[in-house]
């Protein structure tokens, strides 16, 4: 028995050996194969530009943006241009060498259309070739844009919170960099809750006041003002107006949503806007499936509403409304929806 046991550890031993030495071989020959491996090729071609980005410096928005990008093949092979690809519509490519031979030199032309820019700007383009080391390469046009009319503080106005009675004055300044005076000839706004009027002018800028008429309509309405001007080159300026006259009476949030199979506590605010007082006389839920009540935040101004559902049984639950009712004669029924999923 016991040399039966020595002849199976001989064994083993053995077999531990062989494997050691394969691995071993295996690892060697890899090493090896490795070692001897060809690196990598240094035959082909190879991209190369005088400038990967140009600046046009400060620029008129009506100037022609126009640049040859020069590019040189310094590899051992033909160098070719499969695609120039530009990043945004403004920047397009006219031309450019498809195939340079080894030391030779190309160009890319391209043209920046600055007509909807303002400011700082950077446009790049994408050059796609078949050199190896470098098959996509990115280029730059950079400007500073200059505006001939720019608006201040801005060319949208918005007036929010106000009441039906509110008259209000707000102003923007029309400034040019145009060599030309400026001149305000019309005004024109369509809004019969808006007066627009210029209040000076100067030779390179124009004040324009706006003054809301009251009575102002509830909710948001919106309008387009045109500002005629004599400046030699633009006739017009389009400015963007809105107002937003909550109701005298509000809620918040204006809808309720609910998941069918589960019970949940909602809350709305109803409040006052216009610092007048009113009270909340009744609340009607057309659903046996929610319970509503009341809590005073501040009297005759501020109130929250509890909206309690429970699902019950097999019972399906239906959109619906929840009156508020008010003793406000213009508003004495604010309606809440409330919805189910």
């Amino acid at each position: 028995m016991k040399q039966a046991l020595r002849v199976v550890a001989a064994f083993a031993r053995t077999r531990v050996v062989w494997i050691f030495a394969l691995a071993l071989a295996f690892a060697g020959g890899r090493s090896l194969a490795e070692t001897n491996a060809a690196p990598p090729s240094t035959d082909g071609p190879q991209i190369t530009f005088d400038a990967t980005e140009h600046d046009f410096g400060s620029v008129d928005r009506t100037q022609a943006l126009e640049h040859t990008f020069k590019v040189k093949n310094t590899g051992k092979r033909a160098l070719e241009l499969k695609d120039v690809k530009p990043a945004c519509e403004c920047t397009k490519v006219q031309s450019f060498d498809k195939k340079i031979e080894p030391g030779a030199e190309g160009s890319i032309r391209v043209r920046l259309d600055a007509t909807n820019q303002r400011g700082p700007t950077k446009k790049f383009i994408m050059v796609i070739s078949n050199d190896p080391k470098t098959p996509m390469a990115n280029l730059a046009l950079v400007a500073e844009v200059r505006a001939d009319l720019l608006v201040l503080p801005s060319d949208s106005i918005f007036l929010d919170g106000l009441r039906p009675e509110t008259e209000t004055n707000h102003v923007i300044v029309i400034k040019s960099s145009m060599p030309a005076p400026i001149e305000v000839v019309k005004i024109e706004t369509r809004a019969p809750w808006l007066k627009a009027e210029p209040v000076s002018s100067t030779t390179n800028s124009a004040t324009i006041r706006f003054v809301t008429r009251p009575p102002l309509p509830l909710g948001t309405s919106r309008t387009v003002v045109h500002v005629h001007l004599d400046s030699g080159k633009h006739t017009v300026v389009s400015l963007a107006a809105s107002i937003r006259v909550p109701e005298s009476i509000s809620v918040q949030p204006e809808r309720l949503t609910f998941m069918k199979a589960v019970q949940r506590d909602m809350y709305t605010r109803v409040r006052r806007n216009d610092g007048k007082e009113f009270r909340i006389t009744g609340l009607k839920a057309n659903s046996d499936l929610l319970q509503c009540t009341v809590t005073t935040n501040q009297p005759g101004v501020d109130y929250t509403v509890k909206v309690s559902y429970a699902p019950q049984g097999d019972k399906k639950p239906a959109d619906g409304k929840i009156e508020i009712l008010t003793d406000e004669p213009t508003r004495s029924k604010v309606e809440l929806p409330y919805t189910f999923r």
